[in-house]
């Protein structure tokens, strides 16, 4: 712990620099065991929220939080992985920038490979909210639903269809007539 600190602290608290430099010490012990102990990106995000400021242990979790989010976002191969782990890295980092591109960009390639509404709704659920991509897949969702419901043949596939169809879409109201001529 630095010297400055340790004095400053001491002044505000009106105890002896060797007591404070004790008690930080043990804290700092203490972080950098729950620290090591840490192998995913939870939580070492946690031991690092918890390590005291300007501690070694804040430093060195930072350091690992860093090179586990690099290794993860790696690893990560579709977009529900991806977006399992958006809120874990460091945000404001370049690993927090390339998560952002690959999230667009796996769902981008998800959207593409979608052959079935139930497939696109999930891409549309995990997509970045607002995004041309999140309105792209909620496009192809309604297509690829209204599809579904004109291939639909009984009462129970078109009310799967509609069940599966976005909320005030063309393939809802389309069910719903099917529905009606199937049941007349």
């Amino acid at each position: 712990m630095d010297e400055k600190v340790i004095n400053k602290v001491s002044k505000v608290l009106g105890i002896a620099p060797e007591t404070v430099a004790d008690v930080l010490g043990v804290a700092d012990a203490l972080s950098m065991s729950e620290v090591e102990a840490a192998d995913t990106i939870a939580a070492i995000k946690q031991a690092f929220e918890r390590a005291p400021n300007l501690s070694n242990a804040k430093r060195v979790a930072f350091d690992k939080w860093y090179a586990l989010s690099v290794k993860e976002v790696r690893a990560a191969k579709t977009a529900k992985a991806i977006w399992e782990i958006c809120d874990l890295v460091p945000v404001g980092t370049k690993v927090h920038k390339v998560v952002l591109k690959k999230w667009y960009a796996l769902s981008v390639k998800e959207v593409r490979a979608a052959k079935t509404a139930r497939a696109i709704k999930e891409v549309y659920d995990l997509a970045p909210s607002g995004s041309k991509i999140h309105k792209l897949a909620l496009k192809k969702w309604d297509t690829l639903s209204v599809k579904e419901v004109r291939a639909a043949k009984t009462i129970k596939a078109v009310v799967k269809a509609y069940d599966q169809a976005p909320i005030d879409s063309e393939a809802r109201e389309l069910a719903i007539k099917k529905a009606a001529e199937l049941l007349s």
